[in-house]
């Protein structure tokens, strides 16, 4: 099963120029020529982060919980990263009180660990990315037939107008226009191929960052619909192209999976201008010849009527499919376009600045605009309360008391989609022939996808963070809340747990990250290192005689009193953030600690002190990290394949199994595991 976000404005890949002329490190869309026109670009994600999870600090705060655990990156990309797709959402662990848990009936794990057996001599490589007709990437992999199904949305290359204005043209140096000679490329991938060759391209993205005219003109022109590519293999040496026609009204499938002879996919239907659904209609479709499909609609409904300047997204995560049917996370959210609504002088303000950012709370939107070539200082920065807006209290209440719940929807292959009474913390979903599980910070179980009952974790667990399926049961990865890592064999409904003995948890630390695609079948990709890496720099903070630290990639955050240096908090990212559960809370302001033991404020982190102490961090080379990939997998729970992928510098991408083979991509590689 593969499971992305729908599309969204960064699902459309932009070029190295639309990154870098399009704002500061992040980039334009070339299809939201609205964000494009205002800046509304790398500067706002940056504040954004900064203001709500207090930068790299806070993006482990929010650490995204794998809904489809297939590819999971352990230990983390740069503390200033946190990945997001439809496969994430920032946990809340608090209990789901809106569902009765009945008493528990699991039982728990044994004191000591079972070992297991390790398979040698399970890989067979397979053709290198573009060789032997091998696709160069795989978004998803699916059993089909006796082989494997590798499919890849390719976007069409932004391309350039035949000629800019002149009022345009005046903007940029005149070596720029020299350059040229009025004879522009077709692509912005070919001009900025060529302006960095020519070492002109600092002086073009200044030019587009300092003024949105000529990121109108730049990205302005149209661009052609996404395709899809897709390749069958059976050994993952030999690859054939297969034809396979989307369904109507279908650009981007959020999630694929394959069930018997039954190919299903989840998408929604988008504006290719915003890459926002038209109407919040998510849809499941299903073919067996890869054709001729069949569809179920859920409608989730907003939850007020919006006025201009509001819309409501819906968005679907962890899809999981077995013979009698399937669910799925929706996610429901309402987005605000700030620009639309402020005055018109503001936006004319806004238009001749540099980026803009923007937070909420229950009283209005605060807009910083203006900043400098940090992104950390804005010049300007005003504040308007919801009425001076003219949202009316419901709406403002919508978008700033915004909750990240999820409900579970559920149908047969031929019935009509219902929303379910399962638990909406949005936890990792997997499936099994008696049913389906999830688990959040309880295990749940459902025969049907429709009624659901809760038991305890396995004994020491806090969250977890990934499964996949073998013969009669699931394996299990999970974390404790001190951020060490254990696999679990359970039954089939997700209980009985037996602790296993794996030797790749040696001193190693796994935590999830947002996965590229792939199947839960049998097998997962995982990097792991070591918990905290000796002399390794660390992102931390210092105010009121107390220090704050980010232990990577263990994702620990640890509060040192400095004059003794005695640890007065050390808490696990998962959780953190919520002042109801947490020592550490994140607000507007900063970071404020907690004492554990008498509920007194210990320490004020505020957001200038973190922002200075990521800089230094940053710039001192701190955050670099180099995963170590391996394979675990098993059919039975007994016999696992443990793998070292030397050489996967960029990453596996995607895995899936058929029969008792595991296709796996492997950087630039694609590699055939026997499991048997």
């Amino acid at each position: 099963m593969a499971d992305h976000d729908d599309m969204q404005s960064s699902d459309i890949e932009p070029s190295d120029i639309g990154r870098r002329l399009g704002g500061v490190a992040a980039g334009i869309d070339v299809g939201e020529l609205e964000a494009a026109r205002t800046n509304i670009d790398g500067v706002v994600g940056r504040r954004r982060t900064r203001k709500r999870l207090g930068a790299g600090l806070g993006a482990a705060a929010v650490i995204a919980l794998v809904a489809s655990a297939v590819v999971l990156t352990i230990g983390g990309a740069e503390p200033d990263t946190l990945v997001t797709t439809d496969d994430t959402i920032a946990p809340d662990i608090a209990p789901d009180d809106s569902v009765d848990a009945p008493d528990p009936t699991l039982a728990l794990p044994v004191v000591t660990a079972q070992p297991v057996q390790l398979v040698d001599g399970a890989v067979r490589p397979g053709s290198a990315a573009g060789a032997n007709g091998a696709p160069q990437f795989g978004e998803w992999i699916v059993p089909w037939a006796d082989g494997f199904l590798v499919g890849t949305t390719q976007s069409a290359p932004q391309r350039l107008p035949d000629e800019l204005p002149a009022e345009v043209l005046a903007l940029f140096p005149q070596e720029v226009i020299d350059f040229f000679d009025g004879d522009l490329p077709d692509t912005v991938d070919e001009a900025t191929e060529q302006l960095s060759e020519a070492g002109l391209l600092d002086a073009v993205t200044e030019v587009i960052q300092n003024n949105p005219v000529a990121s109108d003109a730049i990205f302005g022109a149209p661009t052609e619909a996404p395709t899809l590519d897709v390749r069958f293999t059976v050994d993952g040496v030999d690859w054939e192209p297969r034809e396979m026609v989307l369904p109507s009204g279908a650009t981007y499938l959020s999630s694929v999976a394959a069930v018997g002879d039954r190919l299903a996919a989840v998408y929604s239907v988008v504006d290719p201008l915003t890459g926002s659904s038209v109407d919040g209609t998510i849809t499941v479709a299903t073919t067996t010849d890869l054709t001729n499909w069949t569809t179920q609609d859920i409608v989730a409904p907003s939850p007020s009527e919006l006025p201009d300047g509001f819309t409501w997204q819906a968005s679907a995560q962890g899809f999981a499919a077995n013979d009698n049917g399937w669910v799925v996370s929706v996610y429901g959210s309402v987005d605000m376009d700030p620009y639309a609504l402020v005055p018109a002088e503001v936006r004319d303000e806004i238009d001749a600045a540099n980026g803009m950012g923007v937070s909420t709370d229950e009283l209005g939107i605060t807009i910083q605009y203006d900043f400098d070539d940090t992104g950390n200082t804005a010049g300007r920065t005003r504040t308007f309360t919801w009425d001076e807006l003219g949202v009316a209290p419901d709406v403002a209440q919508l978008v700033s008391g915004q909750n990240p719940a999820s409900t579970l929807w559920a149908a047969t292959w031929d019935g009509e989609p219902v929303p379910t009474d399962g638990p909406r913390d949005g936890g990792t979903i997997a499936v099994t022939p008696a049913g389906f599980v999830q688990w959040t910070d309880r295990t749940w179980f459902s025969p049907d996808g429709v009624t659901w009952t809760a038991n305890p974790l396995p004994d020491g667990v806090s969250w977890v963070s990934g499964a996949f399926d073998i013969d009669g049961g699931l394996i299990v990865m999970s974390s404790n809340e001190t951020g060490e890592t254990s696999l679990h064999r359970v039954d089939d409904r997700g209980g009985n747990a037996v602790l296993l003995d794996l030797p790749v948890l040696a001193s190693r630390s796994f935590a999830p990250n947002g996965p590229s695609g792939g199947s839960m079948t049998s097998g997962v990709v995982v990097s792991a290192d070591p918990l905290v890496v000796p002399g390794e720099e660390r992102l931390s903070v210092e105010a009121d005689g107390y220090r704050l630290t980010l232990l990577e990639p263990a994702r620990i955050f640890e509060v040192t009193e400095v004059a003794t240096g005695v640890v007065v908090v050390s808490q696990n990212s998962i959780g953190v953030g919520a002042a109801d559960d947490s020592n550490i809370v994140f607000d507007d302001a900063g970071i404020t600690v907690i004492d554990p033991t008498t509920g007194e404020v210990l320490a004020m982190f505020s957001n200038e002190v973190i922002n200075a102490s990521e800089q230094a961090y940053f710039d001192a080379a701190g955050g670099d990290y180099t995963p170590d990939f391996w394979v675990i997998a098993s059919l039975d729970g007994e016999r696992f394949v443990v793998d070292d992928l030397e050489g996967a510098t960029d990453g596996p991408t995607s895995l899936a199994t058929n029969g008792t083979r595991l296709l796996v991509q492997s950087g630039t590689n694609w590699t055939i595991y026997d499991l048997a």
